[in-house]
């Protein structure tokens, strides 16, 4: 089944991108346009996207997706048709991997900057860093998303706590998370929700669902009924 060529475009900051559906290429011009707009107007330079492969770290990142997306044989093969003794990573290099196209005014479509999605957000947290933030802070919630779902579960607990049976006295805070940890780990120790598995998870996650309702219709009626329930 052949690839539709209808781009789609996608809600941006406060413009849209253009993706296309044959290869997943995103069309970065008019952000990068907009974003250097906002430079400008905040009195910082303007920045050329040609600029950022010449940084070294940028480099590395690019050749780390290189032998990722197994392209690295097509780059040697590239490199050796070049005179050049220095090998850096171009996006005349970048085209020939088909991780870039360029597309003039004379394009019937207009000018374009084709970049593979994940080139696109490099250079976009390169230009922006309120999109560099929101990036890091998904990934974080990715590589952390175990334990955030743990203190996101014992957060609902508490509220759940403080709205069937009123606020408890700050003594209750560790206690409950003590036994929390004996009935889902087996045992209490320092930061043991961060070794927390997907079966730990599910486990803790029903746990509470289970406290919450026993809150709600009254089982639970008070602090010290909550933990004489968990220490059974």
């Amino acid at each position: 089944m052949t690839k539709s060529n209808k781009p789609i475009f996608i809600d941006f900051l406060t413009t849209k991108v253009e993706q296309r559906t044959k290869d997943g290429k995103v069309d970065i011009l008019t952000v990068v346009k907009m974003l250097n707009e906002q430079r400008l107007k905040n009195g910082l330079t303007k920045k050329e996207v040609t600029h950022l492969f010449e940084n070294d770290d940028f480099q590395v990142f690019i050749m780390a997706m290189i032998i990722d997306l197994d392209l690295f044989d097509q780059l040697c093969a590239f490199h050796e048709t070049q005179n050049s003794s220095v090998h850096k990573v171009t996006q005349k290099t970048l085209r020939k991997l088909g991780l870039y196209q360029y597309s003039s005014v004379k394009n019937k479509s207009g000018e374009k900057m084709w970049y593979h999605p994940i080139l696109a957000s490099k250079i976009i947290a390169w230009l922006n860093p309120e999109y560099d933030y929101l990036i890091h802070k998904l990934i974080a919630k990715e590589f952390f998303k175990d334990r955030i779902a743990i203190s996101d579960l014992n957060n609902e607990l508490m509220a759940s706590v403080i709205q069937n049976i009123g606020m408890p006295e700050l003594s209750f805070y560790p206690e409950i998370n003590i036994l929390l940890n004996k009935k889902v780990y087996g045992r209490h120790e320092k930061d043991i929700r961060n070794t927390s598995t997907e079966k730990n998870i599910d486990e803790f996650k029903e746990l509470i669902n289970e406290l919450k309702v026993l809150l709600k219709i009254g089982y639970i009626k008070n602090h010290t009924s909550m933990i004489s329930y968990l220490k059974d």
